[in-house]
């Protein structure tokens, strides 16, 4: 019940925060957008760091940075720059 109110809690910070975001800032929903985008970017990288076996044989797997990811990566941000 505990970590069923955690996650209800946490969708609703969420919900109002983006809510927020569409109201009051300004360009609103182009805000969240970009938002979104620098969300995308900051979990591929944590994604790529934690979960990308270097002593793994296929260092080239799903989770594994490539030269093509980061190329996806520098046009996301400079998207959002």
């Amino acid at each position: 019940l505990l970590i069923l109110g955690g996650i209800g809690g946490s969708n609703l910070v969420h919900a109002l925060s983006f809510f927020y975001t569409l109201k009051c800032f300004p360009g609103g929903a182009t805000s969240a957008g970009v938002m979104k985008g620098l969300q995308a970017v900051l979990v591929f990288v944590f994604a790529s760091v934690v979960y990308c076996d270097k002593s793994s044989s296929d260092s080239m797997g799903e989770m594994c940075f490539t030269n093509i990811k980061f190329i996806s990566l520098v046009v996301v941000v400079g998207g959002v720059l």
